[in-house]
């Protein structure tokens, strides 16, 4: 199971070229542009401080059919 983040500024969200960014994966210490789960339960938590963008969505890939993804966000501005 990977989650990774995509933002836009472009008004059309349906049409308009998503691309994936990186965000700090505070748990770990580091700056990625995806977290991967291969087996198991994982905690995370990920900041973004200059989010300049418009739009962004989150994309779960989903490569068996028992995973359960639970996502809660707190958008600070």
């Amino acid at each position: 199971m990977t989650l990774s983040l995509q933002a836009m500024d472009d008004e059309d969200t349906t049409s308009g070229d998503w691309q994936t960014v990186y965000f700090y994966d505070n748990i770990n210490n580091t700056t990625v542009n995806s977290i991967t789960v291969t087996n198991g339960t994982v905690n995370f938590a990920c900041s973004c401080d200059t989010f300049n963008f418009k739009n962004y969505r989150y994309v779960m890939v989903n490569n068996g059919a028992t995973n359960t993804m639970i996502l809660k966000e707190k958008k600070s501005y």
